[in-house]
């Protein structure tokens, strides 16, 4: 299943990008292929990984990862796939400490270089077919949902919005926007990927008190780049197994991931609620 398709024949181009990780994917396999199956997108990889790391669980994480390149199609050398270990600036750690967001700034840039990587391939392979894409899409590949892909845009719609709209769930926004799934056209997505070239800028630009993750990237996407922001309703969660090196099915005797679903089943159930109060008859 190597992934180069032109989307659906006689339709827009569409690119979709995986960054930072891809654990779990065994788990929800279903689901991402009936998104590809949806799209028919040419697929990019950005992993967070070291190669020469001879710790047990790196080599677990490398070979779940080959694993995965091998079930898209794919394999590390590919010019569609990028395997960098990220390591972060000591002005960027000072920075997020400053702000007291020193817990999680690592995942948050990581993710976020590894979102930037995707965008310089996507732009040097478009630079080689001499074609531009008419959608990006941002995904998961640890993403659960009894929905399938109904609650997912269709291209239609996204393109009818035009350039300078993101798409993002309604779910998990915490206060900001939801950064684990975003589709758009190619001049916006190309702006939602490049947030790492704009971090020193990101903190000051905070319309809120409240700094996490989703606050940032919505101060970035809307005040530094000036995007429109369109949420759609898709209720999902991400797989437990996403921070094991070996995934298994999930244990409530382990606290980590039973605090994890719990977080994440309130924000799910909060989001419904919502949605329904929204769309009362």
């Amino acid at each position: 299943m190597n992934h180069t398709g032109d989307g659906v024949e006689g339709g827009p181009r569409v690119a979709l990008f995986l960054s930072g990780r891809v654990m779990g994917y065994q788990h929800v396999w279903g689901h991402l292929r009936a998104v590809l199956d949806k799209y028919r997108p040419t697929v990019f990889v950005s992993l967070n990984l070291d190669l020469d790391d001879p710790d047990p669980s790196s080599r677990a994480m490398v070979e779940n990862a080959d694993g995965f390149l091998d079930t898209i199609g794919l394999t590390r050398y590919s010019p569609r796939v990028n395997i960098e270990k990220t390591v972060v600036p000591e002005e960027w750690t000072t920075l997020a400490k400053g702000y007291g967001a020193d817990t999680w700034s690592y995942r948050f840039y990581s993710m976020h270089l590894h979102n930037h990587r995707c965008i310089e391939m996507i732009r040097r392979y478009q630079d080689m077919e001499g074609k531009r894409f008419d959608i990006v899409i941002k995904y998961r590949a640890d993403i659960d949902t009894r929905e399938g892909t109904a609650g997912l845009p269709e291209v239609v719609q996204v393109l009818a919005t035009g350039d300078g709209t993101v798409w993002v769930p309604e779910l998990m926004n915490f206060g900001g926007c939801n950064d684990q799934i975003g589709f758009g056209t190619w001049p916006t997505m190309e702006k939602y990927g490049s947030l790492i070239l704009h971090w020193e800028r990101i903190f000051s630009s905070l319309m809120t008190p409240e700094i996490n993750a989703e606050t940032l990237i919505h101060s970035y996407l809307v005040h530094i780049m000036g995007l429109t922001i369109c949420r759609f309703h898709l209720p999902y969660w991400l797989h437990d197994s996403r921070y094991e090196h070996n995934p298994r099915p999930f244990t409530p005797r382990d606290p980590v991931l039973k605090k994890a679903r719990i977080i994440y089943q309130a924000q799910l159930k909060a989001n419904e609620h919502l949605f329904r109060i929204r769309n009362k008859p």
